[in-house]
């Protein structure tokens, strides 16, 4: 080694030396306080959360806060689920940190026990000390998010025998097919309000999502009444009213308005055919919607 690196590898050594040093003096002169509690905070701290703080805790707590920095600070029993914005900002929450609260409320959100409180990110560990022993929260607020059940439970005999007209039939009606859920049943009602109604029950396949097996299942239990079909005046309809159908696209509507409005109106469905950029997939769709009418 050169004698500029002998100089730097013996600072490296003392420096590093000085440090361990001040690493095992440093908490000989700087002693960490100790956190102190009340035989009563730790007894109730060990108790179940949804047992509300006992009375002489709450007016300790209270006696200690007429000392502490936010003055307008009062505490008191609270039930989070239902305290307004005023009684957030009474136990030291901000204008902000009350909102916050107030929007997990709007959107769905339930106190189920106080530790849930801990979920509001606005709230720091120093507030939820004060705040959580004056928490009380309902049994009935706790059972606000039990699973709700959609289904109506039929026999077997009433399932072998069921017939499902799918342009009558509502939500409710739809759950009774084995496999229809919630979810299938609204996407089913959406899509036959977008269709105008369904003209055949081949249609129930297309519904996003829709296991296979499950339309094999239910479609020896559907039947189709296509008496109230909305159907689509061709000869007038509009180019933004014909896209809307799910069936055809803005650039296929485009298409047809403006041969329509080059050659006349349509008399039947093979005058379609004329127009080269439809596929007969597409014809074979739309052909049962068509009203020709009106010209």
């Amino acid at each position: 080694m050169t004698r500029k690196e002998q100089r730097g590898m013996f600072l490296l050594i003392l420096l590093n030396s000085l440090l361990l040093t001040v690493n095992i003096f440093l908490p000989v002169f700087h002693k960490q306080k100790d956190i102190e509690f009340s035989m009563e905070e730790m007894a109730f701290s060990k108790e179940s959360t949804s047992k509300p703080a006992p009375a002489s805790y709450i007016k300790s707590k209270q006696n200690k806060h007429k000392h502490n920095n936010n003055k307008n600070q009062e505490l008191f029993k609270v039930n989070p689920n239902v305290l307004d914005k005023a009684g957030w900002v009474k136990l030291g929450l901000s204008d902000k940190q009350a909102q916050v609260v107030l929007n997990y409320r709007e959107k769905g959100g339930v106190f189920k026990n106080r530790d849930d409180l801990k979920k509001i990110y606005v709230l720091d560990d120093e507030l939820l000390v004060d705040l959580l022993p004056f928490v009380e929260i309902p049994q009935t607020a706790q059972e606000i998010r039990k699973p709700t059940v959609f289904k109506d439970k039929i026999s077997k005999d009433n399932y072998t025998n069921l017939s499902i007209d799918i342009n009558l039939a509502d939500s409710s009606e739809f759950m009774k097919l084995k496999g229809i859920g919630p979810v299938f049943s609204s996407r089913i009602i959406k899509f036959r309000d977008a269709l105008g109604g369904f003209v055949k029950t081949e249609q129930l396949s297309e519904i996003y999502g829709l296991p296979e097996e499950t339309y094999q299942h239910i479609f020896p239990k559907l039947t189709v009444d296509k008496s109230d079909v909305k159907l689509l005046k061709i000869n007038v309809i509009s180019v933004s009213e014909l896209s809307k159908h799910p069936y055809v696209t803005y650039k296929q509507a485009q298409t047809i308005v403006n041969y329509r409005n080059q050659h006349g109106a349509f008399n039947r469905v093979e005058d379609l055919s004329k127009i080269h950029s439809s596929d007969e997939d597409f014809f074979r769709k739309i052909e049962f919607y068509l009203d020709f009418t009106e010209h």
